[in-house]
This record gives C-alpha cells, structure tokens and sequence, in this order.
C-alpha cells in the first residue's frame, strides 16, 4: 500500500514575546520533529490529550498553521511550495470536519448554500445540477432531501455534524481530517457518526486521519495510532499493536479508561 501523506520532522513553534517592544522571548514547541506516514484508504488515529500537538499537526496539514521546519508530501508533492492552481486543488484534496458544527457551519447559510459554496468555487457544479446533487449529499449522509432551504440551528448537533462530513465529501477529497469530531456528540450519536464515516471511507475509497483525546473512539477506528505528548510522537505502529501491548507510561495512561462504542472504519 502506497502513501498518501508523508510528514517529515515538522516544526511549528509559537513566538512568546514581552516588554514594550514585544521582544521574542521564548518559543512554544507546539509540535516539535513529528514524523509519520499515511497510507492510501487508511485511517490513522492522532490520540494524545488537550495541548498535546495534535490539532496542530492537523491545522499544518490543513495549511492553517505555518510550520518553521520539516516537510508535508501530498501524493509525493511538498504543499509547502504549492501556488496557484496547484495550491486550489490542494486544498479541495484535503478536507476537515472540526469539533464543534455549531461554530462550523455559517448561521446566514441554507443547507443548500452550505452544500454548494465550496463546489461553484471549485467549479464542481453547473448551476443547474447544484440542487440535485445537494440532495445527493444529504442521502450519502442519512437526511432528508427536503431539509435543503432550512438554516443549521434548525438541528440537532449530531443532524449538523452529518452537514458539516457532508459540505466536505461535496469536493471529493482524497484525505479527510476528523479533528475530534465526535467529542461534541453523546454517545449513541457518537456511534452513528462512527459507522457513517466507515460507509464513506469505503464508498468513496478515502484516507482519514482520525484526531482524538479519547483513545477508547480511536480503537475502533483506526488502522494504525501514533500517540502525541508534549508537541512529540511518543508511540506509533498498529492500532492492534499499540492497544493491547502499549511501550509507553502515557500510552498506558490514556488507557486507564476505555469504553466500548461505535465499529472499525
């Protein structure tokens, strides 16, 4: 199996800066020398606790955090160097579903403008077929057809988190970031966001990096698990393999509690 995602030895430090003049002082290490592969289909579990450097791994891939070392391959091509029409498809080829869709999903927005924006920009969608493949999405994702002209604070929180996996499959994506997204839901929700994502990665044969402080989500989730304390990878290698023989004093910390939900993606 071939890799889609090659990080190497990324860096993305945070200036601490004082006094009038706002002098450097120091730096924050958010994530400091992380290193580690994604396989095409693949899902690959971030587990590690709040402040840990996972989101921000995350957001570096996402091109929203600025690394200052390392490199970040794509299908064999550095992002850091992308411009242009090279840098657009990037980022159609990469997308998120963030923690919290409240917050994710624009309050002025229809479903049907939600659904859509991202596909006219893309230039994924004549005017007259934007309709019909909204519906589309929403059946892809277990809502109704009929819910198109309505606004995000009409659902339930696990109803938005469906619009928001929905928005980002609409780009047909070859690499889908979960940033934590069922911590929000409770837990029968939480599973059937779970299996919904495990249709999708089958169905649309995508690769997922499954970012999570609960490492009782992520053993049902993933395919391999790299585990992340203090801006460092501390343990890797298959999910089988880190859960039931953990090397690490950390691993084995966030194992202390484990609850059974939800299936393999």
């Amino acid at each position: 199996m071939d890799n889609i995602l090659e990080v190497r030895d990324l860096k993305v430090y945070f200036p601490v800066r004082k006094g009038l003049f706002g002098f450097v002082s120091h730096y924050i290490k958010a994530v400091d020398g992380v290193s580690f592969d994604l396989r095409r289909g693949e899902t690959l579990g971030v587990v590690g606790e709040s402040g840990c450097g996972k989101s921000t791994t995350s957001r570096a891939i996402l091109m929203l955090n600025k690394p200052c070392g390392g490199t970040i391959n794509l299908d064999g091509k550095n992002i850091l160097t992308l411009k242009g029409t090279d840098l657009l498809d990037y980022r159609r080829k990469v997308q998120v579903v963030f923690q919290d869709p409240q917050a994710a999903l624009n309050p002025r927005h229809t479903v049907m403008e939600i659904l859509t924006e991202g596909m006219v920009y893309h230039g994924l969608c004549k005017k007259e077929e934007r309709r019909e493949k909204a519906v589309e999405l929403l059946d892809s994702v277990g809502l109704p057809g009929d819910i198109l002209d309505r606004y995000p604070h009409e659902f339930s929180g696990g109803q938005r988190q469906r619009l928001c996996i929905a928005r980002a499959i609409a780009l047909k994506p070859e690499l889908l970031i979960c940033d934590e997204a069922v911590s929000a839901l409770d837990l029968t929700i939480r599973a059937q966001v779970l299996d919904l994502l495990s249709e999708l990665k089958k169905k649309l044969s995508l690769s997922i990096i499954f970012i999570t402080h609960d490492i009782g989500v992520v053993q049902h989730v993933a395919d391999r698990i790299i585990v992340m304390n203090k801006g460092k990878i501390v343990e890797q290698g298959a999910a089988s393999q880190v859960l039931s023989r953990p090397k690490e004093e950390y691993t084995k910390f966030l194992m202390a509690s484990v609850p059974k939900i939800g299936k393999p993606l």
